[in-house]
């Protein structure tokens, strides 16, 4: 009995247990969907906010940008009015202040995409030299304004061309720089870049790029927040150096972006070495569409003396000139050049003006003196002299100068005469007979966009509203009896309009016309990714972000605005005459053209009568061929796939010059079959077939030039 009421008990309690489990489990559930849903209302919400940022940001932008636009452009078209002294002073203050708005308001806007994760980067050729010399161009007023060098030092294995986004490079570029030429007072800037590892298969090349200043440091304890959002070095009231913070922030993120880190090395009062690395992909250096006479020049073979006192700048100057061919002699005082060139006769004189003891001024002045027919170069970081003094000098740079710049500098000055004339006669007055619409409700804006399509020589139309420009685009393209209307070459279509917005305006446009319809630019005051990709879905061929700059829209008319027909067709007649002068000379139509003689008689347009210049740029390749065929070789030899790439490039490029058709295609295809790390089964075949038609190229190059010579 006892056990019975015993196990009445624990069965009693067991239910009562399985009860309250039951119950507490219940309970549980509860919480849980009561949870669930207070966290899904809370993403909801999150995410309801990051939307409305992003909406505000694109408000924000083109509210704040609009004016702006207004007063960027008109400050430009101002600078270039007569003014006095005081007020292109009142100017420059201006475009200065402005500038820094934008700059802020940049920094902002990069920073608020990078945070929401909305921000991509672009994948396109980009060239490393020019980018980083743009960077500087940029940076370059305010380090002369101090008195500073801003010196660029580029290896010679640096990759010409790679695969990245120009736009980011260059603006992490440019903050570093910037920051630099900030915190220097005296001294130099040393922008420099190499690689660190050459290009593999679906890696790409990784290269460091280096900024050294002398300037006031950064102590040890501030170095590691200073890639922190909102933090400067001087976070003080009575700072001297302004900014937001943010630019070596967003710097970091877009490093990242790219693959790489960033760092510095610094110590209060010597100066500071900020560095980051970029993983870049391979890519073909563009074909060049007409050749700058001057860059036919050649300066193999010409000695240059080059003084500085500087030995940066001598070691950077030495390895410049001798990528040219040329030899340097090097000299840090300028008597010592004086006394060496007493009995040394040289083709070029490249000095630097600010030197102890003798500046670049007195030198030249002493050496015209003794020397009067020696070419002289003047490099300088200072006022550029003008008046007398600048007539002791045959050519005069102000650093950072462009490597470009300082060949044709070099290769004017050494030239004769006649190639001078042959320079001047290469360079064509761009005869522009396009008209161009553009559509923006803002009347400052459309003023600024006149002016400036005024200045590059393009007529323009307006329009206020999509509408409108949708009609004017009807009307242009109408035919029929009577006079047919002028179409429109490109239409600059901002984005945000009144009536009808630029988006439904592009769509009706392209529906209506389709492949009739003018190509259609993007114009608007907002930065963002998404009105980006509205503008492509939008079917918008480009986008020109405001303000508007001169060059932007001058590089998206040239890349997109339609030719004006008759024009067209004169370039149409003038290529089948080629085409067909060349199916006259080939025998098999279907083997590859040995020399494209069309190519030949380009160079017409600006030699001399005697084709002097056209002989010697056949003979330079003549005589460099074999010395690329024996690279090539090597590269075999040694089953070296990125240097067998890069001889195959080189030799495409030389030979697609010149006209060597089925050269430049069987190096083409060497390359290409190298890329990525890539050794061709048939490499050994190539590179005979590549000696064979060098050969021949060469016979027939020789040919020519004794028969036009006879």
């Amino acid at each position: 009995h006892d056990s019975a009421l015993e196990l009445k008990r624990n069965r009693t309690a067991m239910g009562a247990q399985t009860q309250a489990l039951h119950e507490a489990n219940e309970t549980l559930e509860v919480r849980v969907a009561s949870r669930t849903a207070e966290l899904n209302a809370s993403r909801d919400e999150a995410l309801g906010a990051v939307r409305a940022k992003a909406a505000f940001l694109a408000a924000m932008s083109h509210e704040i940008r609009t004016p702006l636009n207004g007063v960027v452009g008109m400050t430009t078209l101002l600078a270039d009015t007569s003014l006095d002294m005081e007020q292109r002073d009142y100017v420059h203050t201006m475009r200065v202040s402005s500038d820094q708005l934008l700059g802020v308001i940049n920094d902002v806007l990069d920073f608020s995409k990078i945070e929401s994760g909305r921000l991509e980067l672009e994948d396109e050729p980009l060239s490393l030299l020019a980018t980083i010399e743009e960077a500087c161009d940029i940076g370059a007023p305010r380090a002369r304004e101090k008195g500073l060098e801003l010196v660029v030092d580029l290896s010679d294995e640096l990759p010409g061309w790679v695969r990245g986004d120009v736009t980011r490079l260059r603006q992490v570029l440019l903050n570093l720089v910037n920051n630099a030429v900030k915190f220097t007072e005296h001294g130099q800037v040393l922008v420099s870049a190499h690689l660190l590892e050459d290009f593999r298969p679906g890696q790409g090349a990784l290269v460091k790029f280096c900024i050294k200043d002398s300037g006031i440091g950064i102590a040890p304890d501030r170095q590691a927040a200073l890639f922190e959002s909102f933090v400067q070095v001087d976070a003080s009231t009575t700072r001297k150096y302004g900014g937001t913070g943010l630019g070596l922030a967003i710097c970091k993120r877009l490093v990242s972006l790219m693959g790489g880190r960033v760092g510095l090395e610094s110590l209060p009062g010597e100066g500071s070495e900020f560095w980051f690395t970029a993983r870049l992909s391979h890519a073909d250096a563009p074909e060049v569409a007409m050749l700058s006479a001057l860059h036919l020049v050649s300066l193999a073979g010409k000695r240059a003396a080059v003084v500085d006192d500087t030995p940066v700048n001598l070691r950077i100057l030495d390895r410049q000139l001798r990528r040219w061919g040329m030899e340097p002699v090097l000299f840090e005082r300028a008597a010592e050049a004086l006394v060496w060139l007493d009995g040394h006769p040289v083709d070029v004189v490249v000095s630097d003006m600010h030197m102890p003891d003798m500046d670049g001024l007195n030198f030249a002045r002493v050496l015209r003196q003794r020397m009067p027919g020696v070419p002289i170069v003047l490099l300088t970081s200072g006022t550029m002299p003008t008046g007398e003094p600048a007539q002791v000098f045959d050519a005069r740079l102000l650093k950072p100068y462009r490597q470009s710049q300082l060949f044709e500098a070099i290769a004017r000055v050494i030239s004769p005469a006649s190639a001078i004339q042959a320079v001047a006669k290469a360079e064509p007055v761009a005869v522009r007979n396009q008209l161009v619409l553009v559509a923006d409700d803002n009347a400052i804006n459309l003023k600024v966009a006149l002016a400036m399509l005024a200045k590059l020589g393009y007529e323009a139309a307006t329009a206020v509203n999509g509408s409108e420009a949708v009609d004017r685009v009807a009307v242009s393209l109408r035919t029929g009896l009577g006079e047919v209307p002028r179409q429109y070459a490109a239409i600059l279509m901002d984005a945000n309009m009144p009536v009808m917005d630029g988006f439904v305006a592009s769509r009706t446009i392209l529906a209506t016309h389709g492949t009739r319809a003018p190509p259609i630019i993007a114009l608007t005051a907002s930065v963002l990714e998404e009105d980006r990709q509205r503008c492509r879905e939008a079917g918008m061929v480009g986008f020109l972000p405001k303000p508007l700059r001169i060059d932007e829209l001058s590089e998206a008319l040239s890349r997109h605005a339609r030719q004006n027909k008759s024009l067209l067709a004169t370039k149409i007649v003038a290529n089948n005459a080629a085409y067909s002068a060349q199916e006259q000379v080939s025998v098999n139509k279907q083997a590859p053209v040995l020399i494209d003689w069309g190519r030949l008689d380009q160079f017409r347009e600006f030699d001399d009568e005697a084709l002097s210049m056209t002989h010697e740029v056949l003979m330079l390749f003549v005589g460099d061929t074999p010395q690329r065929i024996d690279d090539i070789r090597s590269a075999l030899a040694t089953c070296d796939s990125a240097a067998l790439s890069r001889a195959g490039h080189a030799l495409k490029g030389a030979a697609s010059n010149v006209g060597a058709q089925a050269l430049s295609e069987a190096g083409a295809l060497l390359e290409q079959s190298c890329q990525q790390g890539r050794w061709p089964a048939d490499a050994s075949v190539q590179v005979e077939r590549l000696t064979v038609l060098a050969n021949a190229t060469c016979q027939s190059l020789r040919a020519w030039t004794a028969a036009q010579t006879a």
